[in-house]
């Protein structure tokens, strides 16, 4: 009883230094032997309750057995059988009645032997298309407006033949390669006078439809009008160095912009014979009138200007559109010409030869411009000063002066004078105000003249430049 008893005072208090947990346990009855495993941090207790006297004494009387670890050797995992690679199965063209091209972009998934396209992304109501495809009504429908429009044409060719007037003069020359006989431009059609070198896809049209703010040309009135509901210019590229009321000047830098400014070199070449620059616009300014209203800024003509300080030409090109001669724009052109020379300081004269229409136009500003300067002259003044006031060249003073009779030789002394007949200043300046032609408002001008960088300087300083072909009579003579 005596190692009874201290075998159970050990059990009890090894059993009562183990933290026990809290709260209302239930109670079970037990039957028989009941053995409990306790754990603590390096301690492990083992109850043991049921257990008759006897038993447990023969238990504690034999010694512990060593613990024998089992040598069952090197441990193998057997090598699991590889499944065979699936073969991808090669990709095939599926037909499905609700298939259309552009499901194609898209990879088809296959679900139980039935294909999901738009990788199946979409529901089933969404993926069908087949609303959308042309019904046979549909299809005759379009088949008899394509042979009405194919009859049209027949007939136009038959009342219409190509004849000699589809030739167009070209650099002193003829050719039959441009067939534009006229462009549609904004509300207007405008016929051509010379061929110009657009792509030979839009050559071989008689009508060529260009956008008129954008400039860009088209082959076709469809096009054309899908161009207008998606082109976001309403005004020339560029800054706004001009307006007054409803005309405004636009600057454009060839190399800023040069897909417009050749766009202008190549719808000006309709108009103007003698002009040869189309594509090399990096080294030129393009000064762009427009009209406003309501609808945009609507073209109506433009000069073109060389950005070399030593260069004398104040105009390289000029033109006004058609639809607007005679209305002075020709004129307030010239005129803002020699507005930007005189902000600069300096004296210019438009590059030479002339076309038959810039020669009556610039001799007609320079005796303009004479009697504005000459009317209320009292005091002697030499030529040098009027070149100052007005811009112009001496060379183009005298043969203002000339166009006036105002320059006269002392056939002694040979000797020029200036003889001045008021009368005919004013009758002049009455003749050109009665036509009600807008002027030119210096103070509306916000400008400051081109600065162009020295490497670009030395480059364009060493390379010839020259927009206007020589005159056919020019060609005979040499």
């Amino acid at each position: 009883m005596e190692s009874q008893n201290h075998a159970s005072t050990t059990v009890q208090d090894d059993y009562n230094s183990i933290a026990k947990p809290t709260g209302p346990r239930r109670k079970r009855k037990h039957q028989g032997v009941w053995v409990s495993h306790l754990t603590a941090p390096g301690k492990k207790l083992v109850s043991i309750r049921g257990l008759p006297t006897e038993r447990l004494r023969a238990i504690l009387s034999k010694p512990p057995q060593p613990s024998q670890a089992r040598d069952r050797g090197p441990t193998r995992t057997p090598a699991r059988s590889q499944p065979p690679p699936k073969k991808r199965p090669t990709p095939t063209r599926v037909t499905h009645p609700n298939l259309t091209a552009s499901t194609a972009l898209y990879p088809i998934r296959w679900e139980e032997g039935i294909p999901k396209p738009y990788g199946g992304i979409l529901p089933k109501e969404d993926v069908d298309t087949t609303d959308t495809m042309p019904s046979q009504k549909e299809r005759d429908r379009f088949d008899a407006a394509k042979n009405k429009v194919e009859e049209e044409k027949k007939m136009r060719a038959q009342l219409f033949p190509p004849t000699s007037v589809n030739k167009r003069r070209v650099e002193g020359g003829i050719s039959e390669a441009s067939l534009i006989e006229c462009i549609h431009f904004g509300k207007h059609e405008i016929d051509t006078w010379y061929a110009a070198p657009y792509p030979e896809e839009y050559s071989l049209n008689k009508v060529l439809w260009i956008c008129e703010f954008c400039l860009k040309y088209m082959n076709s009135e469809y096009v054309c009008w899908r161009h207008k509901l998606k082109c976001p210019a309403k005004h020339p590229p560029g800054d706004e160095i001009y307006r007054d009321g409803s005309i405004s000047v636009f600057e454009v830098d060839g190399r800023k912009q040069p897909v417009y400014c050749q766009n202008l070199c190549l719808m000006s070449k309709l108009f103007l014979g003698s002009k040869t620059l189309y594509y090399d616009v990096h080294p030129f300014l393009f000064y762009v009138m427009t009209e406003s209203d309501e609808y945009g800024m609507h073209f109506v003509g433009y000069f073109s200007k060389e950005k070399r300080e030593g260069s004398q030409s104040n105009v390289s090109c000029i033109l006004t559109l058609p639809i607007h001669q005679r209305k002075g724009y020709g004129n307030l052109l010239i005129d803002f010409s020699y507005l930007l020379t005189r902000a600069e300081k300096k004296t210019g004269t438009p590059e030479k030869p002339f076309s038959d229409l810039g020669l009556v136009s610039y001799r007609n500003y320079w005796k303009l411009q004479l009697c504005y300067q000459l009317r209320h002259q009292k005091d002697p003044i030499t030529i040098g000063e009027i070149s100052l006031k007005t811009g112009m060249t001496t060379d183009d003073i005298i043969c203002g002066l000339e166009a006036l009779n105002a320059l006269v030789c002392d056939p002694l002394t040979g000797t020029y004078a200036l003889r001045l007949d008021y009368k005919l200043f004013e009758a002049t300046i009455e003749k050109w105000e009665k036509k009600g032609y807008v002027k030119l408002n210096p103070d509306a001008l916000l400008w400051t003249p081109y600065v162009m960088g020295k490497s670009q300087a030395e480059q364009l300083s060493e390379m010839p430049l020259s927009t206007i072909a020589p005159r056919p009579e020019e060609e005979r003579d040499e």
